[in-house]
């Protein structure tokens, strides 16, 4: 189901955010959703949809569904298992931590079983098993760290692009330098 970008003005409510209807009647921001594919964001359309906006409009949503990245690093490493990444919504992330977090417990699960085992080389291999699996469980943890930064950096980006707020844009201007001199200054906006 694809959900509808802009919301329909209601006469006589107005936002938190004191939201403005645009000229076709729609609300555009405070607590409009952005369209999405399945629970993905589809930037496609919104592209298309944002060209109709102000740039204060496209401004405010994009602060508004911006991903931050804090909450979901805490959650991947306490409790763990790629939760913090499903909040933030990346499947990715959830996935992979989710997968790794268990490994590593199986690991450590399967050393730990040897030492039911009355053989002292039994628990020896066992031991080894319990570091390994500690290892990974640990190497986890870092991974888990760094995903939720990078899914919000990428994400961030996609969103600043559909809303045509990442552009660059050239200037040729006038300068006027001291020896009364007209030259031209080129001039980046990233």
């Amino acid at each position: 189901m694809v959900s509808q970008f802009c919301l329909q003005a209601h006469p006589g409510r107005t936002d938190k955010k004191g939201g403005h209807h645009g000229p076709d009647g729609y609300h555009y921001h405070g607590g409009a959703e952005l369209p999405t594919i399945g629970d993905n964001v589809d930037f496609l359309k919104l592209e298309k949809e944002a060209k109709n906006l102000t740039e204060q409009e496209r401004i405010d949503l994009y602060e508004e569904h911006k991903k931050g990245f804090g909450l979901a690093m805490l959650l991947n490493v306490v409790p763990g298992f790629g939760l913090g990444s499903s909040v933030q919504g990346d499947s990715t992330g959830f996935l992979n931590g989710f997968f790794y977090d268990l490994l590593s417990l199986v690991i450590v699960g399967a050393g730990w079983s040897t030492h039911l085992f009355d053989s002292s080389d039994m628990r020896e291999f066992g031991n080894y098993f319990m570091i390994a699996g500690g290892i990974c469980f640990g190497l986890s943890k870092i991974a888990q760290l760094i995903f939720p930064p990078v899914y919000a950096s990428k994400y961030n980006k996609k969103l600043l692009q559909a809303l045509s707020l990442a552009k660059v844009s050239i200037n040729i201007l006038p300068s006027f330098e001291e020896n009364k001199q007209i030259t031209l200054a080129v001039c980046f906006r990233i």
